[in-house]
């Protein structure tokens, strides 16, 4: 009986044990199926690179993302040489230096991002700068739909989360 029971108590710690195993197992996309810019930045000491595959922007767009974040001023002046994204004027940098994140967001020419882009083209990603955590996301769209729920997505993000701390 005791036996049983041992056994018993055994199965159930593999089965959770193995459930929060797959959970907890990092996800790694292979090398190969990242961007271009991750590859780039991967190695680099001051920026902290991150893929994210099937990035779930509303109920039906899913989208590729790169997410540079600098991990120090070093890696922030990188990215701004890299990207060109613009300096802040004193207000905005007042209200990111009292928490509030604005995300800045723009459309760019995916195979080079210092080249101007044409509207019409579908040759885009959206490029979203935010001042606060010091990051750079690359949103790797495909088409007009994902560039527009991309964009709503980073607007809701800048205005409903600084609502909160209005």
């Amino acid at each position: 009986m005791k036996k049983q029971w041992i056994i018993t108590v055994l199965v159930c710690l593999l089965i959770v044990g193995g459930g929060a195993g797959v959970l907890l197992w990092p996800r790694t996309v292979p090398l190969g199926q990242c961007s271009e810019v991750y590859k780039t930045y991967a190695n680099y000491p001051s920026i902290k690179a991150s893929f994210i595959k099937d990035f779930r922007i509303n109920d039906s767009v899913t989208v590729d993302v790169t997410l540079l974040e600098a991990v120090d001023s070093n890696g922030w002046n990188m990215l701004y040489d890299y990207f060109h994204f613009t300096l802040l004027d004193s207000a905005s940098q007042k209200d990111i230096d009292n928490g509030m994140d604005i995300i800045y967001t723009k459309r760019m020419n995916k195979n080079d991002y210092q080249q101007p882009i044409n509207d019409s083209t579908d040759e885009a990603v959206i490029r979203a700068v935010s001042h606060l955590r010091k990051t750079v996301s690359i949103f790797h769209t495909k088409n007009k739909e994902e560039e527009h729920s991309v964009l709503y997505y980073n607007f809701d993000k800048t205005v409903f989360q600084n609502k909160e701390s209005i």
